[in-house]
């Protein structure tokens, strides 16, 4: 179903000023978004694991299960939430639990002679991601025990940086994404390095994007980015291809390969009506997914860097391109195969609420908000309540739509859920955001 009146027909209107931001709510009228932010918060609570140290979460609710501590399923997610609800609320419960979450990613830190390689030295998968999280709760708390675990996380990287005589620059593997790779690593050592006032997480950041600028592969005019030189697939868009190596690229201020990867994607998309990439070759070229992962929730992140690089107005249009393949794709109502029985960050509806609200925070358009609020009011109401809370019951992978579960974290649960939530519940109060994790345009 089309959405009329939507983002990109409003700020096409040349000449025209978009509107101003809706007026902040009265503090007697509704907070649906916070209330289910609230239950969520509960449901969260009531599985929390106890540890020695402080709080650890499973990826799923099973009593059986072990706890995670990547940013992409397990407790800094959980964590990140509970800084965004504490600062949303002022109630110091939910500062403790973020604390005792984050007291138990301090105590299961590596020691610092231990390589992190691989996966485990991801922004999504490994340390890095636990890395912003305890900075975020130190920028909080001011505690300098989280600060020292930030500062060990960025030293652990350093010592794991691995250079190539054939390459410049440095990688922890061959795998150049955003999830587990360089290019996601490379996006937490900026974030460190301004967190910090640091010049050495900005060094290794700037080798980072040395070799992922070398590893660009010319396609036509463009440049284009393997997730993984082994792997068989390309996946182009912002999780796993390049989209997300690009948009670290323009991050940097390495504006030319970045607008070469950009390149690249408007050779291959779809633009008959919108912005949108296919999930992967050779394939998967009929397959187009609209969350943050393969869809245009993501891929808009790197038009949006661009023009925070360049001032170009073409990517802003390009921007609002990708917002309008959403709009006209029947979300949220219709399910579609990428977009499937899925509500979360990565793949579902938080991804489109993420999207549409920080369009709303720098277009001022009021359309934008109004989508979010639409997709936000459907995604509330396919939650499961009980005396425990609010979570979403869910199919994480689009090829096993028979497995349902109700996980935690940042990118498939509740954590990831009710932080868009609360960043929607923000823009139409008036709040700043709390947590902006590292691949978002800032």
């Amino acid at each position: 179903m089309k959405h009329p009146g939507g983002v990109l027909a409003r700020a096409a209107l040349a000449g025209v000023p978009l509107l101003a931001s809706c007026r902040a709510a009265a503090l007697d009228e509704p907070r649906p978004w916070r209330d289910a932010a609230l239950g969520t918060a509960r449901w969260l609570e009531s599985v929390a694991q106890p540890t020695g140290s402080g709080l650890a979460w499973a990826a799923v609710s099973a009593e059986s299960a072990e706890p995670v501590s990547s940013l992409y399923a397990g407790a800094p997610g959980v964590v990140l939430f509970f800084l965004e609800l504490g600062a949303s609320t002022g109630d110091e419960h939910w500062l403790g639990l973020a604390r005792a979450g984050a007291d138990e990613l301090l105590a299961g830190l590596p020691a610092p002679d231990t390589s992190v390689a691989d996966e485990a030295a991801g922004l999504y998968t490994g340390i890095a991601g636990v890395g912003f999280t305890l900075g975020e709760v130190w920028r909080v708390t001011h505690d300098g025990r989280y600060r020292a675990g930030l500062e060990h996380c960025v030293a652990l990287l350093d010592s794991s940086a691995q250079t190539s005589p054939s390459s410049p620059g440095v990688a922890w593997s061959t795998n150049n994404d955003v999830i587990a790779g360089t290019a996601g690593i490379g996006f937490f050592l900026t974030w460190a390095a301004e967190a910090l006032d640091a010049s050495r997480p900005a060094e290794l950041a700037r080798l980072a994007g040395a070799r992922l600028e070398s590893l660009g592969e010319p396609v036509g005019p463009g440049l284009d980015w393997p997730m993984d030189p082994g792997y068989p697939r390309r996946m182009p868009n912002f999780a796993h291809g390049t989209a997300g190596i690009a948009a670290f690229l323009a991050r940097l201020g390495r504006t030319e390969p970045a607008v070469r990867g950009a390149d690249y994607l408007l050779s291959i998309a779809d633009r008959s009506d919108g912005f949108r990439v296919y999930h992967h070759t050779p394939d998967g070229t009929d397959l187009f997914y609209y969350g943050w992962c393969h869809g245009p929730c993501g891929t808009a992140r790197l038009f949006r860097e661009l023009e925070l690089a360049e001032g170009a107005a073409r990517w802003r249009e390009l921007e609002l391109q990708c917002a309008r393949a959403v709009e006209v794709s029947g979300l949220p109502e219709r399910r579609l195969a990428g977009f499937w029985d899925n509500v979360s960050r990565c793949c579902g509806s938080a991804s489109v609420i993420e999207l549409f609200v920080e369009l709303h925070e720098h277009t001022r358009d009021p359309a934008a908000l109004e989508f979010a609020r639409r997709v936000a009011a459907d995604l509330v109401a396919r939650g499961t309540r009980d005396e425990h809370g609010l979570r979403w019951i869910q199919a994480e992978h689009r090829v096993q739509p028979e497995l349902l579960q109700a996980q935690t974290g940042l990118m498939q649960g509740a954590s990831g859920i009710g932080l868009a939530l609360l960043h929607l519940d923000a823009a139409e109060h008036g709040r700043a955001w709390l947590i902006v994790l590292p691949d978002e345009p800032r």
